[in-house]
């Protein structure tokens, strides 16, 4: 049988989305986070998705841009549209929500679920399996060169 695991480097909103995807078509997920080990200087908690500048995600009207793709997203079953749903703050026709019950509540069904494998060091080099580079602007500076 065919190797059906993939990499995901970086625990943000978009690595998170990705883990979280790959599991549940049935993929091996190995997510790697550099923090707490490697601390980013704009993330203050050892969260995934963790939300550094502000706690809105943009429009939620279904009439803009954003709105629309946050109702496809929660058509495809968008893990962090479903917990930016539950954890939903008033905010007009933004989708703001509490930024630290969101994260925490990414972070637990990630490390809970069971085709994902939850690594917490710095990915230094870009690995020769199927990969996903999911670190974003906060990238470590070793990962940078590698790239």
């Amino acid at each position: 049988m065919e190797n059906k695991t993939v990499n995901v480097i970086g625990a943000g909103l978009a690595g998170s989305e990705a883990a979280y995807q790959l599991a549940i078509a049935g993929f091996q997920v190995n997510l790697y986070e550099m923090r707490p080990l490697v601390q980013t200087g704009a993330h203050t908690t050892d969260y995934f998705a963790e939300l550094i500048c502000s706690n809105s995600l943009g429009s939620n009207l279904s009439d803009r841009a954003a709105g629309v793709l946050k109702n496809e997203l929660r058509r495809l079953r968008s893990l962090l549209m479903q917990v930016a749903d539950e954890f939903e703050l008033p905010a007009g026709g933004a989708l703001a929500v509490d930024r630290d019950l969101f994260s925490e509540k990414v972070t637990r069904i990630l490390s809970t679920h069971p085709n994902i494998k939850i690594y917490r060091e710095e990915v230094k080099e870009i690995p020769s399996t199927p990969t996903i580079i999911a670190s974003g602007p906060l990238t470590s500076s070793a990962l940078s060169q590698s790239i």
